[in-house]
């Protein structure tokens, strides 16, 4: 009987899997904050950013930081840990929401924060390293 193992290059699967790690822990405290504080003064936010948007205040967009970036970017850990090959796919997957967040952000409420093209840079490396890692290859021992 055949089984699939993937092997990865040590420089792109680590440094992913700390991305997404990063990744996480941010969006988790961040929506955290969001949630409990939904004016945004504990991240020293004003709802008068939202104007325009369909939000009053920061809840919902909070929620979606906790839930979808948040515990979405940690999803995949499982798969780097026993070394599945739905880590590389469910990698690309969050990078792609996280530039989705970051684009839709800076349609809404503009260029607000240094954060916006740093978060923007992380989502391009977690598709370019979930790229180099899946193509590193699948081997069948």
């Amino acid at each position: 009987m055949r089984s699939r193992c993937t092997r990865y290059p040590f420089f792109p699967d680590w440094l992913l899997a700390g991305q997404l790690v990063f990744l996480g822990i941010s969006a988790l405290y961040g929506g955290y904050l969001l949630v409990v504080e939904p004016s945004g003064q504990r991240l020293q936010m004003s709802t008068s950013i939202l104007e325009g948007t369909p939000f009053h205040d920061f809840r919902l967009p909070g929620l979606f930081l906790f839930f979808g970036l948040g515990i979405g970017a940690l999803l995949p850990l499982p798969g780097f840990a026993f070394r599945s090959t739905w880590f590389m796919p469910g990698s690309g997957a969050v990078g792609a929401a996280l530039l989705l967040w970051i684009l839709v952000q800076v349609l809404f409420v503009g260029y607000v924060s240094w954060l916006q093209p740093f978060y923007a840079l992380l989502g391009v490396s977690i598709i370019v390293l979930a790229i180099l890692a899946r193509h590193a290859g699948v081997s069948t021992a």
